[in-house]
């Protein structure tokens, strides 16, 4: 659970849960995240092979501003 006071009030349970699951505990933590998620879809862009990436964290970084 990200204990950031924005967080907090943007983020559902649900939301939180997840983060939680996926070991991002942090506002550090979910940006590290957010830049892997950019990079991987720019290359996805660049090479036309699929990315992987966790929609749920995608949805939260962009309703983190991230």
């Amino acid at each position: 659970m990200i204990k950031n006071r924005i967080a907090k009030k943007l983020l559902t349970k649900a939301e939180q849960d997840h983060l939680t699951e996926m070991g991002i505990n942090s506002m550090a933590a979910m940006k590290r995240q957010s830049e892997f998620i950019k990079k991987d879809l720019a290359r996805e862009k660049e090479t036309g092979t699929p990315c992987f990436t966790c929609w749920e964290c995608r949805h939260i970084a962009n309703k983190l501003g991230l």
